[in-house]
């Protein structure tokens, strides 16, 4: 029984519990599912002169905004 046991099994992706933080910080701060967010090609990082690319300089969703 207990090597079915996800949480005994072992550690989890870091991934995984990566979104659930990041899921509860939205909700807290007001977002829901309909929440449009920027869909840049790239991010200007702060206090730098240098642009962060998404992978092969496109766009999650096309550009725009995604929900």
């Amino acid at each position: 029984l207990l090597v079915r046991c996800r949480p005994v099994r072992g550690p989890s992706p870091p991934g995984s519990s990566f979104k659930i933080v990041v899921a509860a910080a939205g909700l807290v701060s007001g977002m829901s599912s309909s929440t449009a967010l920027p869909d840049p090609g790239a991010l200007d990082l702060p206090d730098s002169d240098r642009v962060l690319p998404n992978w092969q300089g496109g766009s999650c969703a096309g550009g725009g905004s995604i929900t």
